[in-house]
Order: C-alpha cells, then structure tokens, then sequence
C-alpha cells in the first residue's frame, strides 16, 4: 500500500490538521492547480484556508455551524470548499438549483450562513438566503489570520454536508466527518495505486462526491496535487493533460464518453501525455466506450464503485489483474453480498451489497425509518445488487429499487442495458419497466443510436433474444435522441416510463389500419380487434406480438377459436407460433398459409448443448411448453412434441406404450442416439417415464428425465396393486367450439382413457428430477406423488415449484423451472430438493405455560407468536363429494415470507400442508401491494365422514417460516353443515 503521512495526534487526524503536516514536509510542492491561475502550494493553501477561517470567526461561525456554498468549478471554488469544511461544516450547493430549490436545501440542511462568492451574489441561492434571513459572508484579498487552536475541529467533527442526487428518492442528508474523509483518502490511495507527487485532472463538479473526494480531497491529502478547470471542454482537458501535466484524470461515464469522442475527432489533442491511469465513476460505462478510449488514450481506464455514503468501496487496479465487465475488488473485507435476510452468499449468486469500515458514514439526518432499514449490525445496505467472484471481484446489476417485477421475475435492468450497449450501432441505452395489465410490470427499453448509425427495433429486439432469456428481451425498444439524466449524468430510471407512454401515444402504428383494410380487406382490421379484444389491450398495434404482450396457450386457444368462428378461417396454435403478428397472421390467413398444422415445435435449433424433448400434459397441445423452450436460452434446442395430427384415433394410438414409440420415433428423426434427455408435464410425465424405458430397453442411455407434477397411475409395488381411476374430464358446455378447441378435448378423453389403463411396474434406471407444485396441499401419508422414488433405480430427486398443477408456463413458476432444470442441464450439482418430510411428516399442536407451539416429529417444537397477514377468502363444503375447498393468501406480519408452508389442523389434528406460493384472488389487494401477487393457496381435503353441526369440526390455519422456527396463527374457522 502506498505510503500516506500519518497524523502527529488525533487533532490532526482533520483536513486541515493533516494539511499542514504535509506543508511542514514539503511547503513548496503543488497542491491545488488550473489553467486560470498560478500553482497554488501547499504553503499558499494552507495559507487561503486560514484566512477563510478568520473570515468565518468574525462571522461569528463556530466548528459545528453549517455554511453553505455554490460550487462551481475551478481553483476558487476549491478553496473556499476547503477553508470552509477546515474550519466549519462545509455544504456544496449545485449552481444550477433555482431558488426554489436553494431555499429547501437551505432549509432542510439547517444552514447558518452562505459564503458568497463574486459571480453568485443576487444568484438565486443568495437570493434564497435573502428571503430566509441566513447570514451571507463574502470573502475578500485582505482577509488574514491564524487559526486559533481552540476553535479547530476534532477527527470527529462533521467537515462535509452532502445532499444526494435523488435520482431514486427524495434527496437524502448525508454528514461526513474529518476521519471519515481521510480513511476514503486512504482506501482510494490502496485501490488505485496513487502515490506522492501523483496529479488528478478533476472533470467533476464540486458539488457531488465523485468531484469532491475522489477529485479533490483524494489528490491533495494523499501527498500530491489536483487541477479544477473552470470548464469541461476541449481545451480544459487539453491543458490539463499537456500543459498541467496530469498523471490520472477522473470523471463520469458520460464525459468519458464525450472525451473518446474529442479524441477520435483531434486524434492529436493530447499526445505526448504522462498519464497512467483514467478513473471512471458516478454511472456504468459501456465497455466498448471503455475499449476505445483505452485504445485512443494508450492507459487504462479504471471502472470503479462508490457511493456519498461509503467514497470508493472497490475498483479494478490500473497495475494487475483486470476483470472487464467488474467494478474491481474491495481490500480488508469492507464489501459483502447478502440475501433478503442478511445472509452472505458465496460467489456467483446476485444479492444486495454491503459495506463497513471507517469510510462509511453514520446514517442520514434526521430519517430514523432509513437509518434502521440501511444500517445494520455495522453494514451499510447500499441499495444495489452485485456478485462477487472467487477472486472478489464485483459485478453490479443495477438498483434494488430498480427491479423489473414481470409475473414474478425479478429482472435486473442494467443486465439488459449492458447487453443492448455492445450491439455496434448503440451509443446509449437504458430499460425500465412499464405497467402491464397482467404482468404487473413488462420490460420496455430507450437507445440512442451511434452518430450516421440506423438500426430497427426489430433487429435489436433479435440481437437480444440470442443472448438474453426471453424474460428479459424488452417489450419494445425506442430509439430516440436522447436519454435523461440526472446533475451527476446518472440516466434517471424513474423518469423513463412516463416517457415511453407519452411517446407511444404520439406515435401511429407505422401502417394506418385503414390503409391495410384498403389493401387486404376487412381480415386485417378484425384480427386485430379480436387480438385486442382477448389480451384486453386496447393500445395493441399490427406488429405486437401475441406472447410477449401477454398472451399464453389458454388465450391462445381463445383468439383461434374467435377468428374461426368470425372469419370462417382455420388457424392452428403451429401457425400463431409461426406468425405471432396480427400483421403476418392476416397476410398468412390470407396467403392460405395457414391450418396445416405441425407435430414438433422447436426452439433454438441452432444450439450447441444436446436437446431436450419435451411433452405437455392431456389436453396434447405444446405451445403451454414454448415458454419453457424460449425461457432456457437460445443455446438450448428444445423440441416441444404433440400427436400426430392432434388425433390419436386417426394414428390407430391409443395405449401409453404404443404412444411412446411413435414418440421415439419422432425423436430419433432429430437424435438418432443418446445420450436422451426427456421432460414431461403431467399427464406428459407418464408419458416421457414410458419413452425412458423403452429406450433403455433398446440399449440407449437416457441421461435427464425430469417429470412436473405427475400423478401416480395405477401401480404394482412389490405384491402389492393399487388400482387408480383417471380423472374426469370437466365438462365444456354445448358450445359450438373451433377445430383448434375440439382438437385438444378429443386428445384429453383419449389420453384419460390410456391413463386408466396404464399399469407401472417396471423401474427407470437412474434418478428422476420430480419438479412438484406446492401450492396444492399435500395430505400426510395420502400424497402418491412420494411414490415415484420406488420406479426409478436412483430414487427421485423432489424440486418444489411455486404455483399450482396448471401453470407450468406461469410466472413465477416458469422461472424456477427454468433455473432448476437448467442447473441439471449444465453439469452442475443437482439443485437440492425438498426433504421429504414435505410429503411425509406429521405435526401436533402443544399446549405449554399458556402459550402454543406446532411440533413437527423429529424436530424442536416451533411457538406461534401471533398473527400472520392474509385472510382466507373462499371455504366450501361439498356434501356429494365430501370434499372440503379452502382458498386465500398469506405472509407472515413483515411480508417477507410469501413462499412459507400453511399447515391445516382439522380439530388440532394436522391434516395436510400448502405452500403460499399460488396466484393471489384478492386482485384489488394485488393492485396495492404487487410483492403479494403470489402468495395464495388452495387446498381440497376429503372429509370421509362429512362435516355436521354435530360434528363440531374446527379448521385452524397455521403459517411456518422458512426455517421452520416461528408460526403464526392465520385463521380458525368453526366448521358446520350451514357451511355447506
């Protein structure tokens, strides 16, 4: 670590005490530089800093007093910044704010006087002072003096006020202290290599931390010098590097961006420079801006992290091991990630970034509510997510409060923004989310194209689907000419969804409808209402696609059987994949391309991982598995298989076993040999288990067979036969339905019927991944779906899945399929899966010194504590069937818990367990509180011996937290036959 001078004793351990330290080492070496002015020494600045002290003392100004000052750049700025902050609290106000602004701020940071330098007198932060009665001290050549020891600040002293930018919320108040400040000195000193007689070209404003401590306060105190420009402009940075002789410069993402592009405009603007190093803060810079400056500069440019909270936390070194796409490592294990409950992760898993040690402030002013949620057991919670490597390197992936929340997927947008900005035709990019009427919240994205640069939404919409999961490919993506940004060129994320709306509005679809029904006829113009009509958008236009505006295979099924019935034309599910357009499906239906049908729908064909050959559940059709196939990447291919003709009778099939082998069949037109891996969906499961076996049968290997939510059939165990009727098909009504609708209700009566007559009786060698839904209950002992580890040689593997039996192709269950089923896909170690005590255990309810507990059998007693949050909304008793259905939702009182188990007990006998994973049927609750879209439950108890007055049954409702330590008490219902 570079050596830095350590204070004589604590007093010394301020600016001002360290300052003159280092002037009685060297009185004459520069300290403080620009282009409009002379060197400014150490001697001469300790000198200036002085004689604003004595200003502040006949001020009547004390250590503690607040004074305010505009910032603006150059030398003058500076060191009336630091007189002040030596001798006072110091709070930098942003030249640009109005009145208005100046006289909150004002205000809010309790201000007791406002230094007012030559060009800002009858300003409006003067003219806010004015208004307020607060002190205004202009300084003047003949002002002189030395400090008096007595009126000097302590290392504990508050030197600066910092306001944050408040580019996710209101600004906050942020103090720092002298030993603060000068332990950042210190860490920006260790992490980018700075030495004695180091000079920084500062490119910041005063007024934000970037400026100030990495600038300014960094350079002088660590034993070198600074240069403040008056302005950032060609020639500034020009006499800065050539003439003042900078070794590093430091500033934002977007000055870099305009300093590459001075470069490339004056390629000999700054040759013969000394510098070793360009230091980037304040805002992400694209990497392939960050590649061709450090071609045009011939050094390194550093991407580094920091906050006003913390000053610099990590950056990449200038000399040694670089991580492009990182923000640099921290030192002394200052920087963590954690999960929702303060965890730390390992490395390699997204999580909140932490930090701790001296440079970190104490909390904020005057905000009790923040400084409990930001600063716990000595962490800093900074609001961002990261990962750390191995090696400790961090990765950031944007705001907290920036997440995407599309039907339950988290989406990070600065992964989206990073992505979008190496495509060769993007200069700058930002996404965001904007509302969704059944989503929650969709992904929508802003570019600004390189300079004599065109590029269609079209084309960057298929970039991103071949290097993001389907999630996370924008909506739309608008290309504009400009993106907003906050004072510290922060691109403002918040801003950017009224913005798209309103745009949208001004702009027409690019072909008038009328002009399409002019050339095609009235197919056109009412594809698209029923397309509108069935997603319930009104603003959908001829090039939104079906499923990325909403749309699933139930909607799906609906809008064919809408244009069958109005139009007279058959369009099958096949072709609505292949033209997802209102446009390209009227110019097909009209083409006549359309109705043929196909039996294998496949996704990234072109990938390099081996296939995966996937079969939906009854009803045959395997568009309900397309989110899937798109969800694991365009690297997957994914071959999605139904029936031959959606017609079973047609083939002469009828039989699971003889289904299988057509299936085979198909398969090996693909793949011809294994290694096999296969995944079926209910029903599909059964399916998938019988072409398993019959492929090892044939001597092939079967390295992945993974079943969602399979019911167990008729069974032989042992001697032991159990004999399963097959569900019932529900009845459809006497509707006339579409050729696409009669389709799947003939291949679900046939598939009925070969369940029914489906016997398991031979084992799978190997282990099956059994991906089981959660929010369905599973009654103690009843629950056949544990059977399945007796057919398979390895047992089976049990991966709970939010969500019920029906929505495989749902949020949020889509997404831990996904990542679950990809983990096994990509050599990994096989997620862990549920204990089996999910299926198995038992519970009893105990009565101990007044107080309740559950006991869960093999493990410690769990107390219930009070109350959970949520309510049960629906509780029926079927008389006929003798079937008991419970519905509602719940958390436990903090609202973090959306995924915990519910426990039945039907008069303090524990009958059976729910996860509150399921959609939430309280829709208005769900519109006020979107983090309680998924967390609902739904479970069917059989009551054999019916449920009468007499009886006296008493439902009671339980929530456990996920590490099975607390519970709450969710309801307790009376059960009697007026319940019916």
């Amino acid at each position: 670590m570079p050596r830095m001078l350590q204070p004589e004793d604590d007093r010394n351990e301020t600016l001002r005490g360290l300052l003159a330290d280092l002037t009685r080492q060297g009185a004459d070496a520069p300290a403080l530089l620009s282009p409009a002015c002379a060197v400014i020494s150490r001697a001469d600045l300790l000198r200036e800093i002085d004689h604003l002290g004595e200003l502040l003392h006949r001020g009547g100004i004390e250590v503690t007093d607040r004074v305010a000052l505009v910032a603006r750049p150059g030398h003058r700025a500076a060191i009336s910044l630091l007189g002040i902050a030596c001798h006072a609290v110091c709070i930098p106000f942003n030249p640009a704010n109005t009145t208005e602004e100046s006289r909150a701020l004002l205000q809010e940071t309790h201000a007791r006087a406002l230094l007012v330098m030559a060009d800002d007198v009858e300003g409006p932060t003067h003219l806010a002072a004015t208004q307020l009665g607060i002190k205004c001290l202009v300084p003047s050549e003949t002002d002189s003096g030395s400090p008096r020891a007595s009126s000097l600040p302590t290392a504990e002293d508050t030197a600066l006020i910092m306001v944050t930018s408040g580019t996710t919320e209101k600004p906050k108040i942020v103090p720092i202290t002298h030993a603060q400040l000068l332990a950042r000195v210190r860490k920006s000193m260790a992490l980018l290599g700075i030495v004695d007689g180091d000079r920084c070209l500062n490119l910041m404003p005063l007024h934000y931390m970037h400026g100030l401590n990495s600038g300014l306060i960094g350079p002088i105190f660590s034993g070198g010098s600074t240069i403040c420009p008056p302005s950032f402009d060609p020639a500034a940075f020009s006499a800065g590097v050539n003439e003042l002789r900078a070794t590093w410069y430091t500033a934002g993402a977007t000055y870099h961006q305009a300093i590459h592009g001075w470069l490339l405009d004056t390629p000999g603007l700054i040759d013969g420079h000394s510098l070793r190093f360009a230091r980037s803060g304040s805002a992400p810079l694209p990497a392939r801006v960050q590649c061709e400056l450090e071609e045009c500069l011939g050094v390194p440019v550093i991407e580094s992290y920091s906050s006003t909270e913390t000053g610099t936390m990590t950056a990449n070194p200038p000399q040694g091991a670089r991580k492009p796409g990182t923000v640099g490592c921290g030192i002394n294990g200052e920087l963590a990630v954690v999960d929702a409950n303060g965890r730390r992760l390992p490395p390699g898993v997204m999580g909140e970034v932490v930090a701790r040690g001296p440079c970190i402030v104490r909390g904020y002013e005057n905000n009790a509510a923040l400084n409990e949620a930001a600063f716990r057991q000595g962490w800093f919670y900074t609001g961002d997510i990261g990962m750390l490597d191995a090696d400790g390197y961090l990765t950031l992936g944007g705001r907290l409060k920036d997440i995407i929340n599309r039907g339950g997927e988290k989406i990070s947008p600065a992964e989206i923004d990073a992505m979008l900005l190496t495509h060769p035709s993007v200069e700058e990019a930002i996404s965001f989310a904007i509302p969704h009427p059944t989503l929650y919240q969709d992904v929508a994205a802003f570019v600004v194209l390189c300079a004599e640069q065109s590029c269609e939404e079209a084309e960057l919409r298929d970039y991103l689907r071949t290097r993001l999961t389907s999630a996370k490919v924008p909506r739309r993506i608008l290309c504009v000419d400009h993106i907003e940004k906050g004072p510290t060129g922060k691109p403002v994320r918040a801003a950017q969804s009224d913005r798209f709306i309103n745009l949208i509005a001004e702009r027409p679809d690019p072909v008038a409808l009328a002009t399409l029904e002019e050339r095609y006829g009235p197919i056109t113009a009412l594809i698209l209402m029923l397309w509108r009509k069935v997603l319930r958008q009104d603003d959908l236009g001829l090039n939104s696609d079906f499923f990325e505006t909403g749309g699933n295979s139930l909607t799906a099924v609906s809008l064919l059987t809408d244009i069958e019935t109005a139009l007279q034309i058959r369009v099958t599910i096949e072709d609505l994949l292949q033209y997802p357009t209102p446009r390209q499906l009227a110019e097909a239906a009209i083409g006549r391309r359309v109705g043929k049908g196909r039996d294998v729908l496949a996704f990234n064909v072109d990938g390099t991982m081996p296939p995966i050959f996937a079969i939906c559940g009854r009803y045959g059709y395997a568009l309900r598995l397309a989110p899937l196939g798109q969800a694991l990447g365009y690297d997957q291919p994914f071959y999605a298989l139904q029936p031959p003709g959606m017609d079973w009778d047609a083939a002469g099939l009828h039989g699971i076993p003889s289904m299988a082998a057509h299936y085979i069949a198909v398969i090996r037109d693909t793949q011809p040999n294994g290694p096999y891996r296969l995944i079926g969906s209910s029903f599909g499961g059964l399916m998938v288990f019988e072409i398993a076996c019959q492929l090892q049968q044939a001597g092939e290997r079967v390295e992945l067979l993974a079943l969602v939510d399979t019911s167990m059939p008729s069974y032989r165990l042992g001697e032991r036969v159990v004999k399963r009727a097959a569900n019932r098909m529900r009845e459809h009504g006497d509707n006339p339905k579409s050729q696409t609708a009669m389709a799947g209700i003939r291949t679900c009566e046939v598939h009925i019927r070969a369940r029914e007559a489906y016997m398991l009786d031979r084992q799978f060698d190997g282990e099956i991944i059994y991906f089981i839904c959660t929010s369905m209950m599973s009654v103690p002992r009843r629950d056949s779906r544990r059977l399945w580890r007796h057919f398979a040689s390895g047992g089976a593997r049990y991966i709970p899945l939010p969500g019920a039996h029906s929505e495989m192709h749902l949020e949020p269950q889509l997404t831990v399929l996904q990542t679950r089923l990809g983990q096994c896909l990509h050599g990994a170690k096989r997620p862990t899966g549920l204990p089996l005590t999910w299926l198995f255990n038992s519970y009893r309810l105990k009565r101990a010194n007044s107080r309740l507990f559950i006991k869960p059998r093999f493990r410690p007693a769990i107390p219930v504590v009070g109350r959970a949050h949520g309510c049960v909304r629906h509780i029926r008793y079927n008389p006929v069937k003798k079937l008991l259905v419970v519905r509602g939702w719940a958390t436990d009182p903090g609202k973090s818990l959306v995924k915990s188990r519910l426990l039945a007990f039907m008069n303090d006998r524990y009958v059976g367990c729910v996860a509150c994973s399921g959609r939430n049927g309280d829709l208005d609750l769900v519109r006020r509180q979107p983090e309680l879209r998924n967390a609902g439950f739904e479970f069917h108890l059989l009551m054999p011996g019916g449920v009468s007055a007499e009886a006296g049954y008493t439902l009671r409702l339980f929530l456990i937290s996920r590490d099975s330590r607390l519970a709450w008490l969710l309801a307790q219902h009376k059960l009697a036959s007026r319940e019916n």
